[in-house]
Formats: structure tokens, sequence, C-alpha cells
């Protein structure tokens, strides 16, 4: 919920509650979690830090849950 109402995280919050969100059908962080270090481009990497207008997931994602061939 904070991430959704605290001014702190308005630009991103949505971004985050997304990438949260696609853990729940078991997609993986697209970064190192030791260092941070984004390994995709899509909202489960890098994008995690950007505006939700702009995001996607990764064809590699969407793959592997059957969505597209």
């Amino acid at each position: 919920r904070t991430f959704l109402t605290e001014a702190e995280y308005r630009f991103n919050g949505i971004t985050n509650f997304y990438h949260e969100f696609a853990h729940t059908f078991g997609l993986p962080d697209g970064y190192d979690l030791e260092t941070g270090v984004s390994t995709t481009f899509d909202i489960m990497g890098e994008g995690r830090r950007k505006p939700i207008e702009i995001m996607y997931l990764d064809r590699k994602f969407t793959r592997a849950m059957g969505l597209v061939e």
C-alpha cells in the first residue's frame, strides 16, 4: 500500500506494484539481487525504475508464461 499512497513513491509506485505483482505469476527478477545490476530492460529489470506508461514484459517472460510463441 505504501508504494501506491506515499508521495515519495508516487512516481514509480504503480510500476513497483506491477513488478511485485508479476512475481505472483512466477516471473523472476531481471536484475542481480546482490548488485542490483539489471539483466533485462523490462518491468522485471531496469524498467522497475521507469514510469508505468512505457513498461512491458520481455518476450522471454511472456513466452515462458505461454502467452506468445
